[in-house]
């Protein structure tokens, strides 16, 4: 129960910041059917897989944020702030008193942060780590040139 909750937490907390950064909602399923993935395939992510798609996916969104960043404690701000690490959500009040700031400085820092995450280059970071996270999971080979499709019809 407790690692569903978990599970929960992370996927919702990575599709509201895909959504603050994107402006717009993305379902995860679409990337992966507009790169060839069957209906299968997805299932299995979907199901059995998906602690652990959930798990990579998060873990390459935490690496891509700390490089588009000036450091570590950029991006575990919009970690926690989103619950990306399977824990709550926390509020800014919370945030500020964990970093030593005002909750409206933790505020700043994540519209700062948000504004840095281009629509643009945040799809895609994102389609990226998804087609290259489902691929590992699912042992099926990465071929660029799909996300190459991808990019031309999202």
């Amino acid at each position: 129960m407790l690692q569903e909750q978990s599970i929960f937490i992370k996927l919702k907390g990575f599709n509201q910041l895909i959504e603050d950064s994107l402006k717009k909602k993305i379902k995860i399923s679409d990337i992966l059917e507009h790169n060839d993935f069957t209906q299968e395939e997805i299932a299995i992510l979907k199901s059995e897989k998906l602690k652990q798609f959930l798990d990579l996916i998060i873990f390459g969104l935490k690496c891509s944020l700390i490089g588009s960043f000036t450091g570590n404690r950029q991006a575990e701000i919009l970690v926690k702030r989103y619950g990306l690490d399977g824990g709550r959500v926390l509020t800014l009040q919370q945030m500020g008193d964990e970093f030593g700031v005002s909750k409206e400085r933790v505020r700043q820092l994540q519209e700062k942060m948000l504004k840095k995450l281009t629509p643009t280059k945040t799809r895609h970071i994102l389609e990226e780590i998804i087609v290259l996270t489902a691929c590992n999971v699912l042992e099926k080979e990465y071929s660029p040139n799909l996300r190459d499709k991808e990019n031309n019809e999202l």
